[in-house]
């Protein structure tokens, strides 16, 4: 990080007006992206969370606490995450990645029987 420059915060209500203003094209392994840093800065943070998304603890439970399959794509977890906010605008004050976790359990839960 430069010197002098702080990080900002991504917070969900931003991320959602970027989902939703980007209008992401193509399906499977070809998704066109619009060169805008808005775009890019949803697409990647989106992307580390499909990271997240799939990782577990020793005993097998998602750090998450949401359980999407791993061939889930970023765009699905975008498409997942703006239905939610748009049924959770009030949630939308506070940062990006507790309504992202909130939407993807929402979205993928895990099963009881597993204990996660």
């Amino acid at each position: 990080m430069e010197r002098g420059r702080s990080r900002k915060r991504v917070r969900a209500g931003r991320l959602l007006s970027k989902a939703r203003a980007r209008r992401y094209k193509g399906a499977g392994r070809h998704i066109y992206i619009p060169r805008t840093r808005e775009a890019l800065t949803c697409w990647g943070y989106m992307q580390a969370m499909q990271d997240l998304s799939v990782l577990a603890d020793e005993e097998g439970h998602r750090i998450m606490g949401a359980c999407p399959p791993e061939q889930t794509t970023t765009l699905q977890l975008i498409q997942s995450f703006v239905r939610y906010a748009r049924a959770h605008r009030t949630e939308l004050q506070g940062n990006a990645v507790l309504a992202v976790f909130r939407a993807l359990r929402e979205a993928h839960p895990c099963r009881a029987e597993h204990g996660d």
